[in-house]
């Protein structure tokens, strides 16, 4: 029989870097999704904050006030947010449940047909640059995600929508058409 204290023993000695299996490290899906969920909310929230008060934009249909609130969000997302990096909101537990739910439909014929419709919509591999914290540059095409793939993702808050950039997804902000993270590779 183990002890209280062997057993806490145990607990610490795994809880330290490097110490840990493979297994013990594995973050299940339930708490990858919900910690997902909580990481886009609490992006939205912010975003919310900073679009709110003086530079709100009011309905118009006058392109240059809209492009002009656009930018104007995005730098002071940008700025509120100076030290993003990748893996802020697809931390590595949620990028693996992400390509377990989006390796079923890129199998076999239809997958390969999925595949080409994600390609032949979005931009091309090396169009552009992209960083987290970036504009997405407007004269490159928006692909739309098939709605086969976009069913099995965990929803979004308004305005933030999934994208591709040939094989790598973003989660992309559209009221600051901003790239707020990214998964490499996400589709082979």
């Amino acid at each position: 029989m183990t002890s209280k204290y062997s057993l806490v023993a145990l607990v610490m000695l795994l809880a330290l870097p490097g110490c840990a299996t493979r297994e013990a490290r594995t973050v299940p899906d339930g708490v990858a999704l919900a910690d997902f969920d909580r990481r886009i909310k609490a992006y939205a929230a912010l975003r919310d904050e900073l679009e709110g008060g003086a530079g709100r934009l009011t309905e118009t249909a006058e392109p240059d006030e809209i492009a002009a609130a656009e930018r104007a969000l995005a730098a002071r997302i940008q700025e509120a947010r100076a030290t993003a990096r990748r893996a802020d909101i697809f931390t590595p537990p949620i990028e693996r449940r992400f390509r377990s739910l989006l390796n079923p439909h890129l199998r076999g014929v239809r997958g390969q047909n999925t595949r080409g419709i994600i390609r032949d919509e979005g931009p091309n591999a090396g169009g552009f640059p992209f960083t987290v914290n970036g504009s997405y540059p407007k004269q490159q095409p928006l692909g739309s995600v098939p709605p086969d793939l976009l069913a099995s993702l965990p929803p979004l808050p308004e305005d933030l929508e999934y994208r591709f950039i040939d094989k790598h997804l973003i989660l992309r902000d559209a009221r600051a058409n901003l790239i707020v993270d990214f998964i490499p590779n996400a589709i082979s």
